[in-house]
């Protein structure tokens, strides 16, 4: 029997008629995407600037377009952003034009404490249940949005990791009732610095991965007051940045 085998489409992302961007995507949960993607991009600081939205999908051709108008007040960082992006589904930072913009400065989150690291030591087996497409393919990330009891409360899945996260950011921006301080997000995938730079951006004070972060993700979550959990398969969760200074959640 054929197995089911992920999705992947050419997604194109055009803003005000302007050409921006084509990444390698899953093509489900598109709006969520494009408000993620252009939260990252910092090409809106909230969702009431996107004025109008319209996904476009042909099947047919394993494509997708996205059509946004922005608020004027966004073109400005529209033209400072524009950037020759033609991304693979693993890229965070292609396209760039200098190294300023590959690594610049972090969003600083507002200080919290760490998780308690009993309510997340499950969480591989919570995710699970969770990642349908996952679990049918065996090739898709996956983005969870915790409450801080440790429970998950939403969750996206697409071929890359970071569009994974853009797509729970998306709706995380979208949900009226968002609270930053109240919520904490877990990555199924390595967690590179484009992913920490995701989370500081949204306001989220706890990051959780399955996977070790690289030594510049780690720099860069100290810098931003992200407390930084690397959840193992054997061993438990370990704090790899805290910076809260009360260790009670520790114990």
């Amino acid at each position: 029997m054929q197995p089911e085998l992920a999705e992947e489409y050419a997604v194109a992302f055009c803003i005000n008629d302007i050409s921006y961007a084509v990444m390698m995507a899953s093509p489900h949960d598109l709006e969520d995407f494009a408000f993620g993607f252009l939260f990252a991009e910092k090409l809106i600081s909230n969702p009431n600037q996107v004025h109008d939205i319209k996904v476009s999908l042909m099947p047919n051709e394993a494509m997708a377009e996205i059509n946004v108008t922005l608020a004027n007040r966004c073109l400005e960082n529209l033209r400072a952003k524009k950037r020759n992006l033609a991304g693979a589904s693993g890229c965070g930072i292609c396209g760039v034009e200098a190294l300023q913009q590959a690594l610049p400065a972090v969003d600083v989150v507002a200080k919290q404490e760490v998780i308690s690291l009993a309510a997340i030591a499950n969480l591989r087996q919570q995710c699970q249940q969770w990642q349908g497409l996952a679990k049918n393919t065996g090739a898709l990330h996956g983005a969870f949005l915790l409450d801080l009891s440790g429970k998950i409360i939403e969750s996206r899945e697409d071929i890359g990791r970071h569009n994974a996260l853009d797509k729970l950011i998306g709706a995380c921006l979208r949900n009226l009732n968002f609270q930053a301080d109240h919520v904490a997000i877990l990555l199924t995938s390595r967690c590179g610095v484009e992913l920490v730079y995701k989370v500081a951006n949204l306001g989220v004070a706890n990051l959780v991965s399955l996977s070790a972060p690289s030594q510049l993700a780690l720099n860069i979550a100290h810098q931003a007051n992200l407390n930084l959990i690397h959840l193992t398969k054997l061993d438990g969760p370990r704090v790899l940045n805290q910076a809260y200074s009360d260790t009670r959640t520790l114990s």
